[in-house]
């Protein structure tokens, strides 16, 4: 095993990274917005802060199923989406958060085109390591853009002039922190795609 340092190959690996872990950030801040919105308690958001980003994703499930504002299909679209963030999702973000950087070179050429670049992550479950492709990690990045967009637009849809009694939770639209964080997952996911097509 060697140090690769400035490896095109890690620093690709930084970029796909950092996007999915940006996205979740986004994502975390998403959960107030819907617990404020759903919640006939008006402190379910602060109740909500110390929980895990699970609880707070199932949290907001629970309430989308008793919401009476939300037509039918877009209630079921809601709560597709927020599962596939809490299994999928999240558990490609822990792994890429807590796993490590494995670059597999040719012997003798730390120069080399990769013979296999991601994620390993070790399972506790089946006490065996898991290896997370960088097309993997690139497909996770962009699935949790897509769906940070489609959620905000559901939200928003439904809650047009949504405001937090507490800017700590900056819900969608109400501070520029957040419009920002929204539309850097956006430029991010789009520059992403336009980079691919003209490779």
């Amino acid at each position: 095993m060697d140090i690769v340092e400035n490896h095109p190959a890690a620093n690709q690996f930084a970029f796909v990274a950092g996007r999915l872990i940006h996205n979740f950030a986004v994502v975390e801040a998403m959960t107030y917005d819907w617990l404020h919105a759903l919640s006939t308690d008006p402190t379910e958001a602060e109740k909500a802060k110390g929980k895990t980003l699970h609880d707070r994703i199932q949290r907001v499930v629970r309430l989308l199923g008793t919401a009476n504002s939300f037509p039918a299909d877009r209630k079921a679209k809601a709560e597709r989406l927020w599962n596939q963030l809490d299994t999928k999702g999240r558990k490609l973000r822990n792994d890429t958060a807590h796993g490590a950087l494995r670059i597999e070179l040719p012997v003798g050429d730390l120069k080399a085109q990769p013979l296999f670049i991601g994620v390993v992550a070790f399972n506790r479950q089946t006490n065996q390591d898991e290896y997370v492709s960088l097309a993997e990690l690139t497909d996770g990045a962009e699935t949790t853009g897509a769906i940070v967009m489609q959620l905000r637009e559901l939200l928003s849809g439904q809650y047009p002039n949504l405001k937090s009694p507490d800017p700590r939770f900056a819900p969608a639209g109400s501070r520029l922190s957040v419009r920002l964080a929204y539309s850097c997952a956006y430029l991010l996911d789009h520059a992403a795609i336009r980079l691919r097509r003209f490779r």
